[in-house]
């Protein structure tokens, strides 16, 4: 393939994925109009997924770890180190939201040291998987 050939295959694919962006957005936007219509359903009647035309849409339920409000971010730090969990300290929440998610999994609630400098934040969203 020549360079003229070259560009504009790139010319044209960049313009494509320019216009799939685009769609994308409106397709998303679209969605998030039906969330909580299909959110209250489920609710209401006790339904944590169904299957429809061969995709599963579900409630996904996220926990995430962060500081109780009025906590600095040294007091959260020192709560951390009482409960021997340093490992977690550090500017993202990702590996102590998802420790915290595995005590949850368990039955296993915040330590007690934790208890009133963290917090986990449930966050209830409608997902989709399959074809």
């Amino acid at each position: 393939m020549d360079p003229q050939e070259m560009l504009a295959c790139f010319e044209i694919l960049s313009r494509k994925k320019k216009e799939l962006k685009g769609e994308l957005k409106n397709i998303e936007d679209e969605l998030s109009s039906y969330e909580e219509g299909v959110m209250t359903y489920f609710e209401k009647n006790g339904i944590q997924n169904i299957k429809k035309n061969g995709m599963t849409i579900f409630l996904k339920r996220q926990l995430w770890a962060g500081k109780e409000e009025g906590i600095t971010g040294a007091e959260a730090v020192e709560a951390l180190k009482e409960a021997g969990l340093d490992d977690y300290i550090g500017p993202s929440t990702q590996g102590l939201s998802a420790y915290l998610r595995e005590l949850d999994a368990n039955g296993e609630g915040i330590p007690q040291e934790l208890q009133g400098k963290i917090k986990l934040t449930e966050k209830i969203t409608i997902s989709t998987r399959g074809s």
